[in-house]
């Protein structure tokens, strides 16, 4: 992480658990003058997704502390959180968003893909909806979901002859009213097949809980950049 993002990270960090509090030290910290979209990426990224997280919570009625269905909850969320972390690497990777089809997984559709920008024969990354927020999906349609991007990332990296695929995945257990969005790969090494979780985030949806996801962001670009990378190796 640069040092422009390390620093809003230590000054919310220790920030006091407040809505408002929390704002003006992103304010203090962030959204400098000489704010350059490529090379200031994950600074950015920080800055616009905190505030959004913040402008949620602080909202007259906030949508995070309601039930959304599936593709409702995505609109606001893992959609919007994906959109901004590729917005910087929009020449290499296009992002494709509900029931879209890939050729390599005998046109199963999936809630988004990535796609290589002029190939669309080329996908770093595939990413599936488990529910909503807040709507007490049942682990059995996460267990499916997890399967289907599994066996379809297999068949993905069997045609491409390469030996790593990623994904994401949300998903809000039945049991509880969270919601998380995982940041997974899958790689093939001496013969044998080994699943990664790079990252989870919580949705935010307290101060507290937004100090938890500021502090998962650095693994969040991790997996970015693999993905980056990844892309253009693919031809």
């Amino acid at each position: 992480m640069s040092d422009y993002a390390n620093e809003i990270t230590n000054t919310l960090e220790n920030s006091p658990l407040s809505i408002h509090e929390l704002r003006q030290n992103l304010y203090n910290a962030g959204f400098h003058q000489n704010f350059d979209l490529v090379t200031n990426e994950d600074a950015g990224f920080m800055e616009v997704t905190i505030r959004y997280f913040l402008d949620l919570m602080s909202s007259p009625n906030s949508p995070l502390n309601k039930m959304m269905l599936e593709r409702t909850a995505a609109s606001y969320l893992i959609i919007y959180l994906v959109n901004q972390l590729f917005i910087a690497h929009n020449d290499i990777i296009e992002l494709g968003w509900l029931e879209r089809e890939f050729y390599a997984t005998d046109r199963t559709k999936f809630d988004g893909v990535l796609f290589k920008v002029g190939n669309k024969s080329i996908s770093p990354a595939l990413i599936e909806f488990s529910g909503g927020l807040n709507d007490k999906t049942s682990s059995h349609k996460n267990s499916k979901d997890i399967e289907k991007l599994y066996r379809n990332m297999i068949k993905v990296m069997n045609d491409a002859k390469t030996d790593r695929m990623m994904c994401m995945r949300c998903y809000a257990p039945f049991s509880v009213i969270d919601h998380y969005i995982h940041f997974e790969r899958l790689v093939k090494f001496d013969g044998t097949m080994y699943r990664k979780i790079d990252a989870t985030i919580e949705i935010p949806n307290t101060p507290r809980k937004l100090k938890a996801y500021i502090k998962e962001i650095p693994k969040i670009f991790a997996w970015k950049q693999a993905v980056t990378k990844h892309v253009i190796d693919m031809n």
